[in-house]
């Protein structure tokens, strides 16, 4: 079985929470540990494969994951950084610029997991397994562009980045209801059971509080709430039956 093992500062707990939760859906033994339980336990690094450590502004003012990041470099294991933040590696040890590093979004946990040769498959789609999974290439780069749509109306209408940190409060519901309306709306939603047209309102409203609900507890980034959100519409409803409308 592959092994990994997460270092962060304790700030960043939630995140790696997350992050730990997709590593084991995915088939892989994780261990996270603080940046002061790890220089107070120290373990041997041999028997993992893969060290990873959590980046950020908060991880940078923390002496303690310094430490942890200085001894890991020593170690010579084989290390790799995810980014919470728009915080650079390098910015906590110099040495750290020859390691390879992942944002911590869809395309980054896609770049790490394929790194440990498994495929990554976002948490909505791991809540529904059991779904058809014969994807062909023009559902999944539909899937895509039905993402990036949702994320350039979001981005557009808020002006938010990619790794803001998003708390799913009610007034944030409202705003990213808001951003997205008129994106939602530009396709057509079918029942997949009865046939029967869905609204566009009732669909995004579902959704969001699918994503509200589950991801909560998990301090996410905009970006993490906007391709959950893709994903969440997205596998309710068939691909060939979820097309743009065309206006006159």
């Amino acid at each position: 079985m592959r092994s990994v093992v997460i270092f962060f500062a304790p700030p960043d707990a939630k995140q790696v929470g997350l992050l730990k939760l997709l590593l084991e859906r995915h088939g892989i033994e994780v261990e996270a540990r603080s940046s002061e339980l790890a220089l107070r336990d120290p373990i041997s690094l041999s028997r993992f494969e893969l060290v990873l450590l959590t980046i950020s502004a908060r991880a940078r003012l923390d002496r303690t994951f310094a430490g942890c990041c200085e001894a890991v470099l020593e170690s010579g294991t084989k290390a790799r950084a995810i980014r919470i933040d728009e915080t650079f590696p390098a910015t906590i040890d110099v040495r750290l610029r020859s390691i390879r590093s992942y944002d911590y979004s869809a395309d980054g946990f896609t770049a790490l997991f394929a790194d440990l040769e498994a495929a990554f498959l976002p948490m909505t789609r791991l809540r529904r397994f059991d779904e058809r999974r014969g994807d062909d290439e023009r559902r999944t780069w539909n899937l895509q562009r039905y993402r990036y749509g949702l994320w350039l109306a979001f981005s557009r209408t808020t002006g938010a980045g990619k790794l803001d940190p998003y708390p799913l409060t009610l007034s944030k519901r409202i705003k990213t209801t808001e951003a997205l309306t008129g994106e939602v709306a530009s396709y057509r939603y079918v029942d997949p059971v009865t046939d029967a047209p869905v609204a566009s309102d009732r669909v995004l409203s579902d959704a969001l509080l699918s994503v509200w609900e589950n991801t909560a507890e998990m301090a996410p980034n905009a970006i993490h709430v906007i391709e959950a959100t893709a994903e969440e519409i997205w596998n309710r409803y068939s691909p060939s039956m979820a097309k743009r409308q065309r206006t006159a």
